[in-house]
Protein backbone atom coordinates (compact mmCIF):
# COMPACT_ATOMS: atom_id res chain seq x y z
CA UNK A 1 0.00 0.00 0.00
CA UNK A 2 1.20 3.69 -0.85
CA UNK A 3 0.78 6.44 1.34
CA UNK A 4 0.70 10.19 0.24
CA UNK A 5 3.95 12.91 1.17
CA UNK A 6 1.13 14.59 3.77
CA UNK A 7 0.16 11.18 5.79
CA UNK A 8 4.39 10.15 5.88
CA UNK A 9 4.69 13.84 7.19
CA UNK A 10 2.32 13.25 9.79
CA UNK A 11 3.23 9.91 10.42
CA UNK A 12 6.93 11.02 10.99
CA UNK A 13 5.26 13.96 13.35
CA UNK A 14 3.33 11.05 15.39
CA UNK A 15 7.01 9.57 16.15
CA UNK A 16 8.68 12.62 17.03
CA UNK A 17 5.98 13.28 19.77
CA UNK A 18 6.45 10.48 21.15
CA UNK A 19 8.33 10.58 24.37
CA UNK A 20 11.47 8.43 25.14
CA UNK A 21 11.19 5.95 27.54
CA UNK A 22 11.65 2.31 28.66
CA UNK A 23 8.59 1.20 26.75
CA UNK A 24 7.93 2.96 23.93
CA UNK A 25 4.48 2.22 23.00
CA UNK A 26 1.98 2.02 25.90
CA UNK A 27 0.41 -1.89 26.28
CA UNK A 28 -3.33 -2.00 26.04
CA UNK A 29 -5.71 -4.84 26.61
CA UNK A 30 -5.12 -7.49 23.88
CA UNK A 31 -7.45 -9.60 22.05
CA UNK A 32 -7.38 -13.38 23.31
CA UNK A 33 -7.02 -14.61 19.68
CA UNK A 34 -4.45 -14.28 16.55
CA UNK A 35 -7.14 -13.28 13.60
CA UNK A 36 -5.20 -13.26 10.41
CA UNK A 37 -5.60 -10.20 9.84
CA UNK A 38 -3.67 -7.31 7.73
CA UNK A 39 -1.37 -6.25 10.23
CA UNK A 40 -0.81 -9.62 11.50
CA UNK A 41 -0.34 -11.05 8.02
CA UNK A 42 2.52 -7.60 7.80
CA UNK A 43 3.95 -8.77 10.64
CA UNK A 44 4.72 -12.14 9.90
CA UNK A 45 5.33 -11.45 6.15
CA UNK A 46 9.01 -13.44 5.92
CA UNK A 47 10.83 -10.17 4.18
CA UNK A 48 9.38 -7.75 7.11
CA UNK A 49 10.45 -11.04 10.43
CA UNK A 50 14.02 -9.50 10.64
CA UNK A 51 12.23 -6.21 11.76
CA UNK A 52 9.24 -7.08 12.89
CA UNK A 53 10.65 -9.30 15.90
CA UNK A 54 13.04 -7.08 17.19
CA UNK A 55 10.53 -4.13 17.02
CA UNK A 56 7.70 -6.70 18.54
CA UNK A 57 10.26 -7.16 21.14
CA UNK A 58 10.74 -4.03 21.89
CA UNK A 59 6.52 -2.86 22.05
CA UNK A 60 5.89 -6.01 24.32
CA UNK A 61 9.11 -4.87 26.89
CA UNK A 62 10.49 -8.48 26.44
CA UNK A 63 14.05 -9.07 27.64
CA UNK A 64 17.05 -9.28 24.84
CA UNK A 65 18.89 -12.38 26.50
CA UNK A 66 19.16 -14.02 30.07
CA UNK A 67 22.41 -15.16 31.65
CA UNK A 68 22.69 -18.29 34.26
CA UNK A 69 25.86 -18.59 36.17
CA UNK A 70 26.68 -21.69 38.32
CA UNK A 71 29.42 -20.73 40.63
CA UNK A 72 31.75 -23.86 41.89
CA UNK A 73 32.98 -23.50 45.49
CA UNK A 74 35.68 -25.82 46.49
CA UNK A 75 36.43 -26.86 50.18
CA UNK A 76 38.33 -29.14 52.25
CA UNK A 77 38.28 -30.86 55.53
CA UNK A 78 40.95 -32.83 57.68
CA UNK A 79 40.74 -34.84 61.07
CA UNK A 80 43.23 -35.53 63.60
CA UNK A 81 43.45 -37.94 66.67
CA UNK A 82 45.02 -37.46 70.13
CA UNK A 83 48.01 -39.24 72.25
CA UNK A 84 47.90 -41.64 74.99
CA UNK A 85 50.38 -42.81 77.36
CA UNK A 86 50.27 -45.26 80.02
CA UNK A 87 52.56 -45.95 82.78
CA UNK A 88 53.41 -48.94 84.93
CA UNK A 89 55.73 -50.07 87.47
CA UNK A 90 58.44 -52.44 86.76
CA UNK A 91 58.10 -52.36 83.25
CA UNK A 92 60.51 -52.27 80.21
CA UNK A 93 60.38 -52.99 76.97
CA UNK A 94 57.17 -50.98 75.66
CA UNK A 95 54.94 -52.13 72.37
CA UNK A 96 54.37 -49.34 69.87
CA UNK A 97 51.64 -49.36 67.33
CA UNK A 98 50.69 -46.52 65.08
CA UNK A 99 47.56 -44.90 63.77
CA UNK A 100 47.54 -43.52 60.21
CA UNK A 101 44.48 -40.72 60.15
CA UNK A 102 42.48 -40.68 56.75
CA UNK A 103 41.58 -36.93 55.21
CA UNK A 104 38.89 -36.62 52.99
CA UNK A 105 37.80 -33.57 49.96
CA UNK A 106 34.52 -32.21 49.59
CA UNK A 107 33.21 -29.90 47.23
CA UNK A 108 30.22 -27.62 47.19
CA UNK A 109 28.35 -26.72 44.37
CA UNK A 110 25.51 -23.67 44.67
CA UNK A 111 24.09 -22.41 40.71
CA UNK A 112 22.26 -19.15 40.47
CA UNK A 113 20.81 -17.60 38.03
CA UNK A 114 20.44 -13.94 36.99
CA UNK A 115 18.50 -12.10 34.65
CA UNK A 116 19.72 -9.15 32.43
CA UNK A 117 17.10 -6.76 31.84
CA UNK A 118 17.29 -6.22 27.95
CA UNK A 119 15.64 -2.52 28.08
CA UNK A 120 19.02 -1.13 29.99
CA UNK A 121 19.28 2.64 28.90
CA UNK A 122 21.91 1.88 26.72
CA UNK A 123 20.19 -0.33 24.34
CA UNK A 124 17.37 1.80 24.35
CA UNK A 125 19.43 3.95 22.94
CA UNK A 126 21.11 1.66 20.14
CA UNK A 127 17.42 0.58 19.41
CA UNK A 128 16.64 4.51 18.55
CA UNK A 129 19.48 5.35 17.05
CA UNK A 130 18.92 2.02 14.57
CA UNK A 131 19.12 1.51 10.87
CA UNK A 132 16.41 3.34 8.94
CA UNK A 133 15.11 -0.15 7.95
CA UNK A 134 13.50 -0.15 11.47
CA UNK A 135 11.75 3.45 10.61
CA UNK A 136 10.56 2.39 7.81
CA UNK A 137 9.07 -1.02 9.21
CA UNK A 138 7.54 1.20 11.68
CA UNK A 139 5.84 3.75 9.28
CA UNK A 140 4.59 0.56 7.70
CA UNK A 141 2.72 -0.50 10.78
CA UNK A 142 2.07 2.90 12.21
CA UNK A 143 1.43 4.45 9.17
CA UNK A 144 -1.96 2.69 8.87
CA UNK A 145 -4.33 3.60 11.38
CA UNK A 146 -4.08 0.60 13.93
CA UNK A 147 -4.69 1.12 17.89
CA UNK A 148 -2.01 0.12 20.24
CA UNK A 149 -4.07 -2.75 21.36
CA UNK A 150 -4.27 -4.40 17.62
CA UNK A 151 -0.33 -3.88 17.22
CA UNK A 152 0.06 -5.42 20.84
CA UNK A 153 -1.93 -8.26 20.15
CA UNK A 154 -0.21 -9.31 16.77
CA UNK A 155 2.96 -9.05 18.06
CA UNK A 156 1.80 -11.33 20.84
CA UNK A 157 1.22 -14.06 18.39
CA UNK A 158 4.59 -14.15 16.83
CA UNK A 159 7.36 -15.98 18.36
CA UNK A 160 10.29 -13.92 19.63
CA UNK A 161 13.07 -15.83 20.45
CA UNK A 162 15.15 -15.01 23.82
CA UNK A 163 18.86 -16.10 23.78
CA UNK A 164 20.44 -17.45 26.97
CA UNK A 165 23.61 -17.35 27.85
CA UNK A 166 25.57 -20.08 30.48
CA UNK A 167 28.10 -18.65 32.32
CA UNK A 168 30.53 -21.01 34.79
CA UNK A 169 31.95 -18.51 37.58
CA UNK A 170 34.84 -19.91 39.96
CA UNK A 171 34.39 -18.71 43.66
CA UNK A 172 37.35 -17.29 45.82
CA UNK A 173 39.29 -20.89 47.12
CA UNK A 174 38.08 -21.36 50.85
CA UNK A 175 41.01 -23.14 52.63
CA UNK A 176 41.02 -24.43 56.23
CA UNK A 177 44.44 -24.93 57.86
CA UNK A 178 45.17 -27.10 60.66
CA UNK A 179 48.53 -27.12 62.58
CA UNK A 180 49.30 -30.63 63.34
CA UNK A 181 52.05 -32.38 65.90
CA UNK A 182 52.98 -34.89 62.63
CA UNK A 183 55.75 -33.66 60.27
CA UNK A 184 54.70 -36.45 57.86
CA UNK A 185 53.33 -34.91 54.86
CA UNK A 186 51.51 -36.05 52.14
CA UNK A 187 50.34 -34.23 48.54
CA UNK A 188 46.82 -35.12 46.30
CA UNK A 189 45.13 -33.76 43.18
CA UNK A 190 41.63 -33.95 43.13
CA UNK A 191 40.25 -33.18 39.68
CA UNK A 192 36.39 -31.97 39.45
CA UNK A 193 34.08 -32.12 36.39
CA UNK A 194 31.76 -29.29 36.23
CA UNK A 195 30.66 -29.87 33.05
CA UNK A 196 30.75 -32.22 29.99
CA UNK A 197 33.31 -29.69 28.33
CA UNK A 198 34.33 -27.99 31.55
CA UNK A 199 36.74 -29.22 34.49
CA UNK A 200 38.59 -27.42 37.57
CA UNK A 201 41.24 -28.82 38.61
CA UNK A 202 42.59 -28.53 42.56
CA UNK A 203 45.94 -29.12 44.06
CA UNK A 204 45.88 -29.21 48.06
CA UNK A 205 48.38 -30.10 50.68
CA UNK A 206 47.15 -32.10 53.14
CA UNK A 207 48.93 -33.24 56.30
CA UNK A 208 48.57 -36.37 58.07
CA UNK A 209 48.59 -36.94 61.45
CA UNK A 210 50.27 -40.18 62.38
CA UNK A 211 49.18 -41.07 66.47
CA UNK A 212 51.83 -43.07 68.01
CA UNK A 213 50.22 -44.93 70.92
CA UNK A 214 52.18 -46.47 73.42
CA UNK A 215 50.98 -49.63 74.75
CA UNK A 216 52.76 -50.87 78.37
CA UNK A 217 52.25 -54.31 77.90
CA UNK A 218 53.46 -55.25 81.83
CA UNK A 219 55.94 -57.93 81.84
CA UNK A 220 55.17 -60.72 84.29
CA UNK A 221 58.54 -60.58 87.29
CA UNK A 222 59.21 -64.58 87.18
CA UNK A 223 60.97 -63.86 91.10
CA UNK A 224 62.20 -61.23 93.27
CA UNK A 225 65.67 -60.29 94.91
CA UNK A 226 65.74 -58.49 97.91
CA UNK A 227 67.95 -55.69 98.21
CA UNK A 228 69.01 -54.00 101.49
CA UNK A 229 68.69 -49.73 101.30
CA UNK A 230 70.15 -48.29 104.28
CA UNK A 231 72.08 -44.90 102.65
CA UNK A 232 75.34 -44.16 104.41
CA UNK A 233 76.21 -47.56 105.71
CA UNK A 234 78.11 -50.62 104.55
CA UNK A 235 75.15 -52.43 104.23
CA UNK A 236 73.64 -50.08 101.42
CA UNK A 237 72.63 -51.89 98.22
CA UNK A 238 73.78 -55.44 99.60
CA UNK A 239 71.74 -58.63 97.99
CA UNK A 240 69.64 -61.03 100.40
CA UNK A 241 70.76 -64.97 100.17
CA UNK A 242 70.27 -68.00 101.90
CA UNK A 243 72.04 -70.57 103.92
CA UNK A 244 71.72 -73.26 106.92
CA UNK A 245 71.66 -71.84 109.57
CA UNK A 246 74.88 -73.04 110.92
CA UNK A 247 77.38 -75.56 110.09
CA UNK A 248 75.93 -77.62 112.36
CA UNK A 249 72.41 -77.80 111.43
CA UNK A 250 72.58 -78.91 107.67
CA UNK A 251 70.03 -81.88 107.44
CA UNK A 252 67.25 -81.59 104.90
CA UNK A 253 65.09 -79.47 107.54
CA UNK A 254 67.27 -77.23 108.39
CA UNK A 255 66.36 -73.29 109.30
CA UNK A 256 67.82 -71.12 106.70
CA UNK A 257 69.45 -67.47 107.97
CA UNK A 258 69.66 -64.55 105.77
CA UNK A 259 73.17 -63.31 104.92
CA UNK A 260 73.79 -60.26 102.41
CA UNK A 261 76.18 -60.19 99.62
CA UNK A 262 76.98 -57.98 96.65
CA UNK A 263 76.78 -60.32 94.20
CA UNK A 264 73.27 -60.28 92.51
CA UNK A 265 73.33 -63.50 90.89
CA UNK A 266 73.96 -65.08 93.90
CA UNK A 267 71.11 -63.93 95.83
CA UNK A 268 67.96 -65.88 96.94
CA UNK A 269 65.06 -65.51 94.00
CA UNK A 270 61.91 -64.71 95.80
CA UNK A 271 58.37 -65.02 94.97
CA UNK A 272 55.44 -63.38 96.70
CA UNK A 273 52.59 -65.63 97.66
CA UNK A 274 48.67 -65.10 97.77
CA UNK A 275 48.69 -64.37 101.65
CA UNK A 276 51.85 -62.28 101.68
CA UNK A 277 54.94 -64.49 102.54
CA UNK A 278 58.31 -64.57 100.39
CA UNK A 279 58.79 -67.97 99.26
CA UNK A 280 61.72 -69.09 98.16
CA UNK A 281 61.56 -69.68 94.13
CA UNK A 282 65.09 -70.47 93.92
CA UNK A 283 67.97 -71.32 96.68
CA UNK A 284 71.34 -69.35 96.60
CA UNK A 285 74.34 -71.80 96.09
CA UNK A 286 76.52 -69.58 97.55
CA UNK A 287 76.80 -72.05 101.00
CA UNK A 288 75.64 -75.23 101.59
CA UNK A 289 71.70 -74.60 101.73
CA UNK A 290 69.59 -77.84 102.47
CA UNK A 291 66.61 -75.66 100.64
CA UNK A 292 68.41 -76.66 97.14
CA UNK A 293 66.26 -78.78 95.18
CA UNK A 294 63.64 -78.73 97.76
CA UNK A 295 62.07 -75.41 96.83
CA UNK A 296 58.33 -77.08 96.16
CA UNK A 297 57.87 -77.37 99.92
CA UNK A 298 57.08 -73.71 100.14
CA UNK A 299 60.09 -72.18 102.31
CA UNK A 300 58.77 -68.83 103.83
CA UNK A 301 60.22 -66.63 106.45
CA UNK A 302 59.26 -67.30 110.11
CA UNK A 303 59.54 -65.79 113.16
CA UNK A 304 59.04 -65.92 117.49
CA UNK A 305 56.48 -63.44 119.07
CA UNK A 306 57.98 -63.43 122.14
CA UNK A 307 62.01 -63.09 121.11
CA UNK A 308 62.26 -59.29 120.65
CA UNK A 309 65.60 -59.97 119.05
CA UNK A 310 66.48 -63.02 117.29
CA UNK A 311 67.51 -63.34 113.01
CA UNK A 312 65.41 -63.90 110.24
CA UNK A 313 64.51 -67.97 109.51
CA UNK A 314 62.90 -69.28 106.76
CA UNK A 315 61.59 -73.15 107.13
CA UNK A 316 59.06 -75.14 105.39
CA UNK A 317 55.59 -73.61 105.60
CA UNK A 318 53.87 -77.26 107.01
CA UNK A 319 56.90 -77.47 109.56
CA UNK A 320 55.85 -73.37 110.99
CA UNK A 321 51.89 -74.59 110.52
CA UNK A 322 52.78 -76.77 113.23
CA UNK A 323 54.65 -74.88 115.33
CA UNK A 324 52.65 -73.40 118.52
CA UNK A 325 55.34 -70.23 119.09
CA UNK A 326 55.75 -69.23 115.61
CA UNK A 327 54.42 -67.78 112.85
CA UNK A 328 54.62 -67.06 109.15
CA UNK A 329 56.15 -63.40 108.39
CA UNK A 330 53.88 -61.85 105.90
CA UNK A 331 55.11 -58.35 104.04
CA UNK A 332 53.75 -55.60 102.69
CA UNK A 333 55.16 -54.25 98.52
CA UNK A 334 54.38 -50.70 97.87
CA UNK A 335 53.96 -50.81 94.44
CA UNK A 336 55.46 -47.83 93.51
CA UNK A 337 58.52 -47.52 95.49
CA UNK A 338 59.02 -51.64 95.84
CA UNK A 339 59.49 -51.03 99.56
CA UNK A 340 58.51 -54.32 101.77
CA UNK A 341 57.74 -54.37 105.53
CA UNK A 342 56.56 -56.91 107.59
CA UNK A 343 52.86 -56.68 108.08
CA UNK A 344 52.85 -59.00 111.38
CA UNK A 345 55.81 -58.47 113.37
CA UNK A 346 54.86 -55.61 115.68
CA UNK A 347 56.98 -53.01 116.56
CA UNK A 348 60.00 -55.04 115.70
CA UNK A 349 61.98 -53.65 113.04
CA UNK A 350 64.14 -54.99 110.18
CA UNK A 351 67.77 -54.94 111.14
CA UNK A 352 71.38 -55.95 109.59
CA UNK A 353 73.48 -57.11 112.44
CA UNK A 354 76.61 -59.09 113.05
CA UNK A 355 76.17 -63.09 112.86
CA UNK A 356 77.69 -64.71 116.28
CA UNK A 357 78.86 -67.75 113.96
CA UNK A 358 82.11 -67.17 112.10
CA UNK A 359 82.21 -67.05 108.78
CA UNK A 360 78.35 -65.60 108.65
CA UNK A 361 78.92 -62.27 108.20
CA UNK A 362 76.39 -59.91 108.42
CA UNK A 363 72.64 -60.34 107.82
CA UNK A 364 68.93 -59.81 108.72
CA UNK A 365 67.44 -59.93 112.25
CA UNK A 366 63.62 -58.92 113.04
CA UNK A 367 64.26 -56.74 116.33
CA UNK A 368 67.59 -54.80 117.63
CA UNK A 369 70.15 -55.22 120.09
CA UNK A 370 72.42 -52.23 121.84
CA UNK A 371 75.15 -54.91 121.96
CA UNK A 372 78.52 -53.27 120.17
CA UNK A 373 79.05 -57.10 118.88
CA UNK A 374 76.01 -56.93 116.85
CA UNK A 375 76.44 -53.86 115.57
CA UNK A 376 72.54 -53.41 113.65
CA UNK A 377 71.51 -51.33 111.37
CA UNK A 378 67.84 -50.51 110.94
CA UNK A 379 67.55 -50.81 107.02
CA UNK A 380 64.47 -50.88 104.63
CA UNK A 381 64.17 -53.44 101.88
CA UNK A 382 62.93 -53.44 98.62
CA UNK A 383 62.02 -56.33 95.74
CA UNK A 384 63.87 -55.83 92.70
CA UNK A 385 62.52 -57.73 90.25
CA UNK A 386 63.80 -60.65 87.79
CA UNK A 387 62.50 -61.56 84.51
Amino acid sequence: MLFSLEKAAAVAAFLTALPVQAVPFPLEERSNSCNADNLLRLLRTPSNLPEALPFCSSYLNLPASTVTVSTVTPTATSYTTNLSNQTILFTENPIFSLTITSTETSVIVTTTTLTLNAQAPARLARRAASTKTTTTFVDKVTGTTYPPSRISSACACLTIPIDVTEVTATAPEVTETITLSSTSVTSSTVTLTLTESTSVTETSTVYSTVTSTTTNAPLIPTAYALKVVAPGTQDDGLYVYNRNENANNNGIGASQSFPITTDLTKATKFTISPDGALRIAVSSTLFTSSVVGQESADWVHFNHPNIPFEALYANKRASIDGCTNCYVVKWNVNPVTGFCTPSNAGSKPITVCNFPAAGYGRGLYVGSSSATVYACVTIDLRVVPLY
